[in-house]
């Protein structure tokens, strides 16, 4: 077995296991609103290998949790609970971000981070490196040069 410590996810991650012939694998649930961080930002919707992969917590206070995926998975249906009111099973953090106001985007990314994703050129995941921090506004403007210089006009 692949869990250690206490807690829903790891009692999630022990059940399905135990069935793990009903499971293709589980996916990244994180809370919509603008506290998430940005590593759960970044995870939420992926869908990672029964056994292996990223489990929650992803830091102190972590709020994400998993959920399992059918092996013969049907198009999830229903609501998820977001900030602002129900939205759609199928919403991912990214999407929730878009539909937000300026103010929430730029509480979330700041401004020139929600500047450029409002330009609608950059993804998410983009903004974020692999320990799940968002790249400085130096590092961004290195890395996205050109999508920097149509935004800003520098």
């Amino acid at each position: 077995m692949r869990c250690v410590g206490v807690g829903a996810v790891s009692a999630r991650q022990l059940t399905l296991d135990e069935h793990a012939d009903l499971f293709a694998g589980v996916r990244w649930v994180s809370t919509l609103d603008s506290r998430t961080t940005p590593i759960c930002q970044e995870r939420d919707g992926e869908v990672y290998p029964l056994d292996s992969g990223p489990r929650p917590p992803a830091h102190v206070n972590c709020r994400s949790t998993i959920t399992p995926v059918l092996r013969v998975a049907p198009t999830p249906t229903g609501t998820r609970a977001a900030a602002g009111g129900p939205v759609s099973a199928t919403t991912t953090y990214p999407e929730w971000l878009r539909r937000q106001s300026r103010a929430v985007q730029e509480e979330v990314l700041g401004r020139q981070r929600a500047a450029l994703f409002r330009a609608g050129k950059l993804p998410l995941e983009r903004f974020i490196d692999d320990a799940g921090r968002y790249y400085t506004l130096a590092e961004m403007r290195r890395r996205e040069a050109s999508t920097w210089d149509r935004v800003f006009g520098e």
